[in-house]
């Protein structure tokens, strides 16, 4: 009886060793928009803090949309710049500037929305080798 406990108490110890080593603690490989809506967000924090008389008191993006395949095919047809491994995305985002729409921040698009943030503007982006180019003249 003694012999037939301890031989299970090792098999539930190596059991539950076993299951600890194949867990995967790394954490999960991020999506493209989730690299992208970083990058973006890492991107107006910089040009923030590149403002001298005109800073954005609070921005955020509110979505990241991929481009289909279809329409990635578009502008790759379209445009030199552009490779099959780029992924092509809009992003919406809203920013609060200081200056309200008296502010450089609220040139190009967006609209107006309530208590001084400006809603709906719209970015192309492109990530390659995991970083978001610099703008590019076709703003698709």
């Amino acid at each position: 009886m003694k012999k037939t406990f301890i031989i299970v108490l090792i098999l539930a110890l190596a059991m539950t060793l076993c299951a600890a080593c194949g867990s995967n603690d790394q954490p999960a490989e991020k999506t493209d928009e989730q690299v992208i809506e970083e990058l973006f967000m890492a991107k107006l924090e910089a040009m923030n803090e590149q403002s001298t008389d005109d800073k954005l008191l609070e921005y955020r993006v509110d979505s990241v949309n991929i481009l289909s395949d279809e329409a990635k095919q578009e502008i790759i047809d379209s445009y030199d710049e552009y490779v099959d491994t780029d992924v092509l995305a809009s992003v919406t985002y809203s920013i609060k500037p200081e200056k309200g729409e008296e502010s450089v921040w609220a040139a190009g698009n967006g609209e107006t929305g309530e208590d001084g943030w400006i809603i709906n503007k719209v970015s192309c982006e492109r990530l390659r080798d995991g970083k978001l180019n610099e703008y590019t003249a076709t703003g698709w």
